[in-house]
This record gives structure tokens, sequence and C-alpha cells, in this order.
């Protein structure tokens, strides 16, 4: 597939994988190698428009919503480590479901995985945006949002019980938006492995526990790398 023939093409198998997740899965050959480097060319597509997304949301969104606490937003920087710490957490959860005896390679978490994410990841990023957006029209502030599922609260609010209950709104749906992803890595997985639901809910619930026992390092380890090779990585974001 050519670089000019991926965007027709993910948007084509996007749908599809929206309309139907499980029969997304099940018609997937994990082994093949042309999916897999479909994968990956649907995950940098992928990487590439959430990052288009992100970088866009501020100019959008009226200067007075922003405040000045949005200089202080390194959005470039955040986009890195987002999509870093999706990477760890697809090989943490490969190495999960292998401690528990799965039957999975490597090559084929990656191509389930980043298949998934390249769907789940812009489309998670857009939602939260425009809702980010329509919730700073009412609070006088912004939430910013950062690849997959990344949310900053710029500016403190008034907790009034209307502010308040259109904030629980928002948690409710991100709430809903985490457990769809969560679903996802997990139906993903138990095709790929081949062994239980429920043992492939202990190996996602253990991927995400120690990705956020990592995440202090993690963070330290991408921020050093980002400035040095900072100018290299601003081309793509």
């Amino acid at each position: 597939m050519n670089i000019f023939e991926i965007p027709g093409a993910y948007k084509k198998d996007s749908i599809q994988f929206f309309k139907s997740p499980r029969l997304f899965l099940k018609d997937l050959n994990f082994e093949a190698t042309e999916e897999a480097r479909c994968s990956v060319e649907y995950l940098g597509f992928a990487f590439l428009l959430s990052s288009a997304f992100v970088l866009v949301e501020l100019k959008l969104i009226p200067e007075e919503l922003t405040g000045p606490a949005a200089a202080s937003v390194q959005k470039d920087e955040l986009i890195f480590s987002y999509w870093v710490s999706t990477i760890v957490f697809v090989l943490l959860s490969h190495a999960a479901c292998r401690l528990l005896s799965g039957q999975g390679r490597l090559r084929t978490d990656l191509t389930g995985l980043c298949r998934v994410y390249s769907f789940l990841i812009p489309a998670t990023t857009l939602v939260l945006i425009v809702l980010g957006w329509s919730i700073g029209a009412v609070l006088s502030t912004y939430l910013v949002v950062t690849p997959p599922l990344g949310v900053l609260l710029l500016e403190p609010f008034e907790p009034s019980t209307n502010h308040l209950l259109l904030l629980a709104g928002f948690l409710t749906v991100y709430f809903y938006l985490a457990l769809f992803f969560v679903l996802c890595t997990v139906g993903t997985l138990h095709k790929t492995h081949r062994f239980t639901y429920g043992r492939t809910l202990v190996a996602t619930s253990s991927s995400v526990v120690a990705l956020g026992l990592i995440q202090p390092v993690l963070t330290f380890c991408v921020r050093r790398f980002f400035d040095i090779f900072e100018p290299l990585i601003k081309v793509f974001l």
C-alpha cells in the first residue's frame, strides 16, 4: 500500500471496525505479514491524524477560554509522551499474557493492538476535544486533550451545581470511552493468545497497573529523549 492509498483504506477499515469490533477482529489475520505492515502504516497515519487534532485544538478555541496557563502546556511533548506510553503498554500487555501462558507472539499482538489503537486513538481524541470545547464555553476554562485519553484542566472553575453536573457528564462519557478502549484491548488479546476472557482481563489490568508504576520513570526518559531530538520530533508534531 503506497502512502496515497492509506487514507482511503484507513477510512474504510475504521468504519467496519466501529460497526462491529468483534467481527472486525474475527476476520483479521493476525499472522499475515501484510496485515502487520498495514497495522504499522495505520498507526503512523493515526499518529499524524490525532496529532493534527491536538495541535489545532487551542487555535480553534477563543483565547479567553484558554487563559495564560495554555502557554505553559508543551503540547508536542505531551503528544510524544502519550504515544510512547501506548507502545510501552502494548509491550507490557504482551509480556503479561505470556506470563499467563498466552500463545500469541509479539508480532501478532502488535498487529492486533496497533490496528485497534490506530482507530481508537484519533476517534477518542476528537470526541474529547469536541466535549472539551463545549464544556469550556460554559465553564470559561478549557479541558486540554492529548491522545489517547489524556485531559488537563487549564484553569479552576466555579463549583456550582450546574458546572459540577456538566463535569460529571463529561466524566461519564470519558468513563465509557475508557471502558470501550479496555474491552477492545481485551478482545484483541483474547484472540491473539487464545485463552479465557478472565485471564485476558487479568493480563490487561496488570499491564495498566505496571504502566502506572513505571510512568514517572518513563516520563523522565521521554522528556530527556525529547529534549535531545526536539528539532526532529517537531517536524512531525
